[in-house]
């Protein structure tokens, strides 16, 4: 329709006016439709009017050209975004092959900033990394693309990001921020950097790898009148992220290679260190090689001693100099407070700062201005050797892992190698030391060599020989030629005088002879003699170097040869601490010899000592055999006579050893006993129990007494021997005597002594009968005249007068001996003959010993002879087995003796007991009379036997057959009877009876 025909109310009113201001007379606006969606208008102005309204046809004609237009407009866009995006991807696909080779970080750097500036078509391109520590942006490339120098920054230039919160923002969102020079509200840091370059706009593009920013590009742009649009915004991040993994993968390529090449450097460093023992060596090695691996103007070594605390800088280079560090002891510095952990020490940034970190851990500082530190502890197994330590005073940002890593690893290395260093040195100076005693202990050995051949040679030549002159000259000569003594001398003791004198001398002085033997006289002189006497008189060390004569008080020098002489070496010569002598040798220079000569001649000394001892005993054991020699010829004469006598004898003689085989039997013994000798040497003795059932009788009582003595029983007094009176042997009668042999205390055998007394036996059996056939004659007018005498002293025949009497009392008196005379003649023919068997019954010892001792008593009383009787019989004595008869007769025997031969009021004591063990009692009977001789005491016992001279002093009458009959009825008893004497002073007799005395003795 006609603009100009529409109210002013009308909603187009305002497009009507304008378009009339035109010169558009009609308007046609139509939607430019794609597929449902208005893509645009399309928009029809007539300046002239050709109708008043368009028709239907012609609206729908005109949508239609719109909806064409709309198609194609869409189409064009199409095309255009898709030629983009081809533009877009082929300069991502280039950025993409041309970093994809690049392993060299500078060269990445310059193909991306190439590779922005093409493909977004800005004026300038910076690279910048991103420090997470310190928080800053390290520039590392900045690209002008009119190669502008100016405008450029240089590498190295630190943005602080507390000054550049823009910058700080981008890093810590991710996200790209375009900052514009006509912002009102842009970061005035931003609009001031951007002033100064003449900038427009810039773009901030954060390097993103693995959602990690790693740094920062800045895009600039100086044109005014271009806008960045969002397709170079697209472009700018898809470069961003590719610029990152190219610079992340170059940085890795970069640090893998570097780390490659420190692992070379390092394996390089640890075989070269490894290849030398020298500590210098080691420090010059890591002096040339490691600075370069490390961002470090200093390296130094320190090396600790332990044991003085002292601390030493044997290696210390800044920037390839070299540096003096004075040395320290141990203190509260750095490297003080890494021995003294043992831990790293790293210092530097500056949150905290180092002083910070010194002030927390009590450090002080030894680094003077080094802004940043890193050492770590040199150990070997558990023990600190040093400190490996960098510093640097260019930037304070702390040193890295890698560096710490490096540090460790070589510290490791040369912590080693320092103490296989000082291991080395050791065993060096041990081998050395080592060597020096192998040398020295060779030299010893050599020397020790000489000795024991020197020893050697003495002990063969002392042990060659027992000769006294050849022992003694051999052992000078050989010693004197070892220790190189001018004269020697064997100066012994005299047995005789206690003095020394010369046995022996190496050079004898002309006219002497080789050796001097004399125990006594004189003997020529040598001036040893002196030294040996003072020697002699030493009582602690008796062995001495003298190295000058002269100077010694016992020396005289006006002695004959003594001036010869300088120096001696003198050594006592003893065993077991006896001093045979002395061993000298002496020497025409002073201090001629040593002591380890003095140890050579005191061992050569206890040889020839001990020679001496075997020369002295085997002249004893020669001397000694021959006189044993001789004693041999004289007891195997000995023998002879002996095994002749043996022979001849009329008596058997057997012996038996201990062991009971019969080693000698002679011919009587054959005889006696109807054996041959051959039957019975060799043999045991109970063979010869099956030669006649009398034989086994004898015979095992022989063997149980050997069997005693072997036990010890027969060292009793009372089984001394065995005496078996009677034997019958076929038709003789034989007595055997048997006696043990010891030798110390040991029973060596047995020698039985066996005699015929079949002839004896006979005649004592016919004395016997006779004498029991006179005594019966003579006991029957015997009784007749003491009955009558009796009865006349009674008054039978009257009153007799005195002299009558008298004459009465001295017939009774006769009468009364020849009596008891006739008695003891029938008690020993009863013994003899068999007859006097023992009726035994139980025996009150304490009533028995008592009447029969107050008979006596009263009996001598009656006669005159009064004496003090004391009777001490234990209570619980009890009785004994025992025939009363002759009990009673064993008692009054003893009794009578004793009160025959103890002057009147004398003192006889009695006393019984039981002894300890209960199977016997003890009886003795003591006196205070005139004892026995000691020449009468073996006869005491035997028959009609009298010591007369006693008798005559004591007038006692009697026959010497009382203490025989005792004797004879204690044995019938089985016990025992002996005596103890002193003579003038008394005598006690025992009487030791068995309780139960059971079978009577053979």
């Amino acid at each position: 329709p006609d603009v100009r025909a529409l109210r002013h109310d009308d909603p187009f009113a305002s497009l009507a006016g304008r378009l009339a201001s035109l010169g558009v007379r009609s308007y046609l606006l139509l939607p430019m439709t794609v597929s449902g969606q208005v893509t645009g208008a399309f928009e029809l102005e007539t300046v002239e009017m050709v109708a008043e309204n368009a028709n239907a046809d012609q609206v729908d004609l005109a949508l239609i050209i719109a909806n064409q237009a709309g198609i194609a407009v869409m189409n064009s866009n199409l095309l255009e975004q898709t030629l983009v995006r081809t533009r877009e991807l082929e300069t991502l696909l280039e950025a993409a092959q041309t970093t994809s080779n690049l392993l060299d970080l500078d060269e990445v750097f310059q193909s991306v900033a190439r590779l922005v500036l093409q493909a977004l078509e800005m004026d300038d391109c910076a690279i910048m990394l991103y420090d997470n520590v310190l928080q800053t942006l390290v520039v590392q490339l900045d690209l002008n693309r009119s190669g502008d120098s100016e405008r450029e920054m240089p590498p190295g230039t630190v943005f602080d990001l507390r000054q550049y919160p823009v910058k700080q923002r981008a890093i810590n969102d991710g996200q790209i921020i375009i900052v514009r020079a006509d912002d009102a509200n842009a970061d005035p840091s931003e609009i001031a950097d951007m002033a100064k370059s003449g900038e427009s706009a810039r773009m901030l593009v954060p390097l993103i790898v693995r959602e990690q920013v790693i740094g920062l590009l800045q895009i600039e742009m100086l044109s005014k009148f271009r806008a960045l649009t969002h397709r170079e915004v697209r472009m700018a991040q898809a470069l961003g992220a590719q610029a990152a993994s190219s610079i992340e993968n170059a940085r890795l390529s970069t640090e893998t290679a570097a780390q490659v090449e420190h692992s070379l450097v390092m394996n390089e460093l640890s075989r070269a260190v490894s290849s030398t023992m020298d500590i210098s060596d080691m420090l010059r090695i890591v002096r040339d090689q490691v600075p370069p691996m490390l961002d470090a103007d200093t390296l130094y070594v320190a090396l600790y001693n332990e044991d003085t605390e002292d601390i030493v800088f044997p290696m210390a280079v800044t920037e390839g100099r070299d540096i003096f560090i004075p040395p320290r002891v141990l203190g509260r510095d750095e490297v003080s407070f890494i021995i003294r952990n043992r831990r790293p020490l790293s210092l530097g940034g500056d949150n905290p700062s180092a002083d910070q970190v010194r002030a927390n851990l009590r450090i002080e500082n030894g680094e003077g201005d080094a802004l940043r530190y890193l050492g770590v502890p040199l150990i070997a197994g558990d023990q600190i050797v040093g400190v490996l330590a960098i510093r640097d005073s260019r930037v304070s940002r702390p040193f890295g892992l890698n560096d710490q890593r490096i540090l460790s690893t070589i510290g490791t290395q040369l912590s080693a190698a320092i103490q296989n260093a000082h291991l080395f040195e050791r065993v060096r100076t041990f081998a050395d030391e080592l060597n020096l005693r192998v040398e020295e202990r060779t030299k010893e050995l050599q020397a020790e060599r000489d000795r024991l051949d020197a020893l050697f040679r003495i002990t063969v030549e002392l042990g060659s020989t027992l000769d006294m002159d050849r022992l003694l000259r051999g052992a000078l000569e050989n010693v004197a030629r070892v220790i190189g003594a001018d004269d020697g001398v064997v100066l012994l003791v005299n047995p005789l005088t206690d003095r020394l004198y010369t046995r022996a001398k190496l050079t004898p002085a002309e006219g002497d002879p080789p050796t001097i033997i004399e125990l006594d006289g004189e003997h020529p002189f040598h001036p040893a003699e002196m030294l040996g006497n003072w020697l002699m008189l030493q009582t602690v060390d008796r062995a001495y170097v003298v190295d000058d004569l002269l100077m010694q008080g016992y020396w005289d020098i006006s002695a004959p040869g003594a001036d010869a002489y300088r120096s001696a070496l003198a050594v006592m010569l003893e065993t077991q601490e006896d001093a045979q002598g002395a061993m000298i040798f002496l020497g025409r220079d002073s201090g001629q010899f040593t002591e380890d000569q003095l140890k050579l001649v005191q061992t050569a000394a206890l040889q020839v000592s001990t020679a001496i001892n075997n020369a002295e005993l085997y002249s004893l054991i020669r001397d000694q055999a021959e006189r044993m020699g001789t004693l041999l010829r004289v007891e195997q004469e000995e023998a002879g006579k002996n095994s002749a006598i043996l022979e001849g004898i009329a008596d058997g003689v057997m012996l038996v050893d201990a062991s009971e085989v019969i080693v000698l039997f002679n011919n009587a013994a054959e005889r006696i006993l109807d054996l041959p000798r051959d039957y019975a040497l060799g043999q045991q003795l109970s063979r010869l129990s099956a030669v006649s059932p009398d034989a086994e009788q004898w015979v095992g009582a022989l063997r149980a007494w050997i069997a005693r003595q072997g036990q010890g029983d027969g060292a009793s007094i009372e089984d001394r021997s065995l005496v078996i009176d009677r034997l019958d042997v076929g038709q003789r009668i034989v007595s055997i005597r048997a006696s043990a042999v010891y030798i110390e205390g040991a029973l060596l055998g047995t020698v039985a002594v066996l005699r015929d007394v079949t002839k004896e036996v006979e005649v004592d059996r016919m004395k016997s009968e006779f004498i029991a056939n006179v005594t019966h004659e003579l006991r029957t007018p015997l009784t007749s005249i003491v009955g009558y005498i009796d009865l006349m002293m009674m008054g039978g025949a009257g009153n007799l007068g005195e002299q009558p009497m008298r004459f009465l009392t001295t017939i009774k008196t006769n009468a009364d001996r020849l009596r008891n005379l006739v008695e003891d003649l029938l008690s020993i023919s009863e013994l003899d003959s068999g007859r006097g068997k023992l009726n035994l019954e139980a025996v009150d010892l304490a009533d028995t010993i008592t009447a029969v001792a107050r008979s006596i008593d009263q009996t001598f009383a009656a006669r005159g002879k009064t004496m003090r009787l004391i009777i001490e019989i234990a209570p619980d004595i009890g009785t004994i087995q025992a025939d009363k008869v002759k009990f009673g007769q064993i008692i009054a025997n003893i009794l009578e003796n004793a009160y025959h031969y103890t002057y009147a009021d004398g003192v006889v004591t009695v006393r019984a007991a039981r002894e300890p063990d209960g199977a016997h009692v003890l009886i003795s009977i003591a006196d205070t009379g005139i004892g026995i001789p000691e020449a009468f005491r073996e006869r005491i016992w035997n028959r009609f036997e009298r010591y007369e001279e006693h008798a005559l002093v004591m007038d006692v009458a009697g026959t010497g057959l009382g203490l025989p009959i005792v004797k004879t009825l204690v044995e019938l008893h089985n016990g025992r009877v002996w005596f103890e004497t002193e003579v003038n002073r008394g005598t006690t007799f025992y009487v030791r009876l068995p309780v139960e005395p059971g079978q009577t003795r053979v």
